[in-house]
């Protein structure tokens, strides 16, 4: 699976979890918010659209354990096939 294509979808169900309401109380109940608890959707959505690299890498790392990606049964770099992605969340 092509590596960018696959970021991009990472980044997206990362974005849609971190907007979850659920997913704010999980924090609060980890220790974890460092004031992210207090942001809206929306703002979350921002701060998400203008961070860099190192700063999307740790909010990942703080909700996500591994993505797991099911052979593929065409070529090598086969385009995003999102039933072959398994998310395994904190």
């Amino acid at each position: 699976m092509a590596a960018g294509p696959l970021e991009d979808l990472v980044a997206a169900r990362v974005l849609t979890v971190m907007t979850a309401p659920q997913t704010r109380a999980r924090l609060v109940e980890l220790g974890q918010t460092n004031g992210l608890d207090a942001l809206t959707a929306e703002a979350f959505t921002r701060w998400w659209q203008s961070a860099d690299g190192p700063h999307r890498h740790a909010m990942i790392v703080l909700l996500l354990d591994q993505v797991r990606i099911a052979p593929a049964l065409g070529g090598r770099l086969a385009p995003v096939d999102v039933s072959r992605v398994t998310f395994t969340w904190r």
